[in-house]
Order: C-alpha cells, then sequence, then structure tokens
C-alpha cells in the first residue's frame, strides 16, 4: 500500500501484561484492549479515531494474541481493513517498536495505547503539528 506524502503510520499498542489483567479478568475478555467501555472495545475506539484521521495513512495494531481481536465482533474489521495491519508484537514493547522501526517501514510513527479511549483527531493534529 502507497502512503500519501505527509502521511504517519500510527502503531497501536494492544498488548498484554505478562499474568493477565484484572479488567479483562473482570470483563471475561482474553485482553485489556477488548475490554468495553460505552459498549465498545477500547481498542476499536481508538482505531476507529486513528483510522478516521486523514493524516494517518496506516495502522499497526501490535498484540502478542492478535486472533482475538481478529475473532472479536467489534473488532474484527481491523483484520480487513486496507490500512491497518493486525502484527503479532515481539517479546516487549521497545522491542516491538525497534522492530517495525529496523524494517524500515514507518516512519515517522505516532504511538498511542488501546486504553487511550478518550483520543481525539484535535489531539493528533496537536501531536502531528509539533513534530512533521
Amino acid at each position: 500500500m502507497s502512503l500519501p506524502q505527509n502521511a504517519v503510520t500510527a502503531v497501536l499498542l494492544a498488548g498484554s501484561r505478562p499474568g493477565g489483567d484484572p479488567m479483562a479478568q473482570a470483563a471475561g475478555v482474553p485482553t485489556k484492549a477488548l475490554v468495553p467501555v460505552q459498549g465498545r472495545a477500547m481498542v476499536d475506539h481508538v482505531a476507529a479515531t486513528l483510522q478516521a484521521h486523514p493524516r494517518i495513512g496506516r495502522v499497526v495494531v501490535l498484540a502478542q494474541d492478535v486472533s482475538a481481536i481478529a475473532a472479536h465482533p467489534q473488532t474484527a474489521w481491523m483484520g480487513q481493513a486496507e490500512d491497518m495491519e493486525l502484527r503479532v508484537s515481539g517479546s516487549g514493547i521497545s522491542q516491538s517498536l525497534l522492530d517495525l522501526i529496523d524494517s524500515g517501514e514507518a516512519l515517522p510513527l505516532l504511538v498511542t495505547t488501546a486504553d487511550n479511549v478518550l483520543l481525539t483527531a484535535a489531539m493528533i493534529d496537536d501531536f502531528l503539528g509539533g513534530v512533521v
């Protein structure tokens, strides 16, 4: 996929900490990213905001278990969207980001987390205005 000239790749961290997450356990979901907020999985809020932004050309969702995101009814669309990629993360956040950067395919990056459900287009504008 070819990105527009001023497009930025967004990395959406949707991984899990070792030992499970109490919020995910309480909500009965396999990973914190799928915990519902206002009836929608957290990662769905963030992914939709990123995808809708005109300067975000591509969204890479990093998680240890991308199959849980791909199988969830509210987030299955992410595995089908041309401008999104569900990618299995590495041994940790920093290593996963280094691997993505070292691949040479993703700079510049905007990095956010699946629990950032209050993310808005104005926040993305502010961030991108300051760095790109």
